[in-house]
């Protein structure tokens, strides 16, 4: 099913729609919180939020979206939110450190983390990347293409 339809049929509020929308994204966007850090006692909590952000927002859609990076994008929303309750005030990107050898990967930015992360583990295409992000893909490419050179280099 196109996302044109799709997002025609989650408009509708179908319950079976939701449903199947949720149980097909629910351990990816559990698994990116996961890899933001999130303490396993709040995933399942944080997931939920999601999907009810997605819920609630999905009826100002008005024109054609990609579901995923836009799903994507409301996480990042709420994982924004969380640290800012979390901290009481606004913070930046927690760094995505891998588990294991950190290295090569603390020479990157906050920025190319966290592309590295939507393109390698989440398999986000550039132009998705930059959907979820709010930037042109082209600086999502150039970004991608300097945190490789600055690993190699490093």
């Amino acid at each position: 099913m196109d996302d044109l339809s799709r997002v025609s049929l989650l408009q509708s509020g179908e319950d079976l729609a939701w449903d199947r929308f949720y149980n097909e994204n629910r351990d990816n966007i559990a698994n990116y919180f996961s890899y933001k850090g999130i303490p396993l006692s709040e995933i399942e909590e944080l997931t939920q939020e999601t999907f009810i952000g997605a819920f609630k927002s999905i009826s100002s859609l008005h024109r054609i979206v990609s579901l995923i990076p836009w799903l994507y994008g409301i996480a990042r929303h709420t994982f924004y939110l969380y640290l800012r309750d979390k901290y009481k005030k606004p913070m930046l990107f927690e760094p995505l450190i891998p588990k294991g050898d950190t290295s090569t990967i603390q020479f990157l930015s906050q920025r190319q983390k966290e592309i590295f992360y939507y393109h390698l583990i989440e398999g986000l295409s550039f132009k998705e990347i930059s959907k979820v992000l709010g930037t042109a893909d082209s600086t999502i490419r150039v970004s991608f293409m300097r945190a490789k050179r600055k690993l190699k280099n490093n």
